[in-house]
């Protein structure tokens, strides 16, 4: 199995990213990590704690971690007045690890290398490698769901909204010399599920399969109004999907760095396409840039069944 860390915001597709991981049987998650973003911190770590009791993860330390300081207001309504789409999970019964993310990423990692799955903003992971220098070595990759390299922005016209929330963490990353992968908005956009897959889950009935439904039926509805597209894309379960199987997509190594200062592009991940010799040779990120959206999302569907 992968041994894995997750750090993410729920959110919806967080929330179903963490069903797929645990569901999946590839990933041995030794932590999940909160991030504010798509929710403040507080509420994200109560969230990811909800998630976990819904799928009998409770042995899985939960750590808060840190606020960015930007918090767009789209964000709660796109997610719903809870986070996860209106669907009004139990209060967890479990309590937040005692140490907070920071402290829990670098003590994962100084126990054991493992891989690292980010599905919010990159704020934890920067600070983690600020105070903790020596565990870059020990991330035996780093999966990052962000940015946008050759289509828009979704939270600005060229920024995606995970770099968006804290641009000079997610340039501290790209820096780090970390094995980074990037899972941006160009594949994820590819991932529309709509409203056959969400009748699927519905139709099975089991309580995972039913939370699933329910939360994506409010996604679909938010991603129609807001985005104008007829599915909703699953950004984080595809991020997850990558770690457990990276034959779902076909990658490019580039050059990618993120702008922190532009009045109109603060946050937009600029990834040097060119050819020939124009071309900026010294490559830090492998990109995503093909899915086999197909495969992806039957797989997907399949894992969230299971009993």
């Amino acid at each position: 199995m992968i041994r894995a860390i997750i750090d993410c915001d729920p959110g919806i597709d967080d929330a179903l990213a963490l069903i797929l991981a645990l569901k999946s049987g590839e990933l041995k998650v030794e932590a999940v990590t909160t991030v504010g973003g798509n929710m403040p911190v507080e509420a994200a770590t109560e969230n990811a704690l909800k998630v976990l009791e819904l799928i009998d993860g409770t042995d899985i330390p939960v750590a808060a971690g840190l606020n960015p300081e930007r918090t767009p207001p789209e964000s709660v309504s796109m997610h719903g007045e809870d986070g996860l789409g209106n669907t009004w999970l139990p209060k967890p019964k479990v309590k937040p690890s005692s140490r907070d993310a920071v402290e829990t990423i670098i003590s994962v990692l100084h126990e054991k290398p493992a891989h690292v799955i980010t599905l919010g903003p990159l704020t934890n992971i920067a600070s983690a490698i600020e105070v903790e220098p020596e565990i870059k070595r020990r991330i035996e990759s780093l999966t990052v769901m962000g940015g946008a390299v050759s289509v828009p922005g979704n939270i600005t016209p060229v920024a995606e909204f995970n770099v968006y929330m804290d641009p000079e963490a997610a340039r501290k990353v790209l820096r780090s010399g970390i094995k980074v992968t990037l899972v941006p908005l160009d594949v994820t956009m590819q991932t529309m599920i709509g409203e056959a897959e969400i009748g699927e889950l519905e139709k099975d009935g089991a309580p995972v399969a039913s939370f699933a439904a329910k939360a994506l039926k409010h996604y679909l509805k938010m991603y129609r109004m807001i985005a104008c597209t007829k599915g909703c894309p699953l950004h984080d379960p595809l991020t997850v999907a990558y770690r457990i199987d990276p034959t779902l997509m076909k990658t490019q190594l580039l050059y990618v760095d993120v702008e922190t200062k532009g009045e109109l592009t603060r946050g937009e991940t600029v990834a040097d396409l060119r050819t020939g010799k124009r071309r900026i040779k010294e490559t830090n990120v492998e990109v995503c840039l093909q899915v086999d959206a197909e495969r992806f999302i039957r797989k997907f569907i399949e894992t969230v069944k299971k009993t």
